[in-house]
């Protein structure tokens, strides 16, 4: 019977050298518990909320009013995100944490004697991406201890609406 007497060297990823006492080392599994992305959704589209770009004051007249956008829009991720950015970043296919100026804009006609508001929002493709907490034990078998979802979402352009 060999009796373990102890770590002779640093642990590398989840092994560990360890020294019995015939004197033979032997790799052991080590204890430990890891975060991995178990699955990506398909993309799908959300918006972001509505903000107000243009006021439209009533006149006489038809005319046309115009909402014009330059706006700084962030890539988003909502959940917690539980593996490093860089992990999440190459699973879905773009940089979660990227910021990028929004540009772009409308024209309406507008009846005479009409107001109301033009107002823009982003437009986003977003992915679900499911986590799971896996922890593995001295003899390297694997049990799921959690799971969660985050959605990351990237933005793609923006779009617009006239509200009387």
């Amino acid at each position: 019977m060999k009796k373990w007497i102890g770590l002779i060297m640093a642990t590398t990823g989840a092994v560990a050298t360890m020294l019995s006492s015939g004197g033979a080392a032997q790799a052991r599994p080590v204890p430990h518990s890891i975060w991995v992305v178990t699955s990506v959704g398909s993309p799908y589209t959300t918006y972001g909320a509505w903000h107000a770009c243009y006021v439209v004051t009533p006149r006489k007249s038809k005319h046309v009013a115009t909402c014009t956008v330059s706006r700084t829009v962030s890539n988003t991720v909502s959940g917690d995100v539980n593996v490093s950015y860089a992990v999440l970043n190459s699973h879905v296919g773009f940089n979660t944490t990227r910021s990028t100026t929004a540009t772009g804009g409308a024209q309406y006609t507008i009846p005479a004697n009409a107001g109301g508001t033009i107002y823009w929002r982003a437009v986003y493709s977003t992915k679900t991406v499911h986590e799971t907490h896996y922890h593995y034990d001295m003899v390297g078998h694997r049990t799921t201890i959690g799971t969660a979802t985050v959605k990351a979402s990237k933005y793609v352009t923006i779009t617009t609406m006239y509200s009387k």
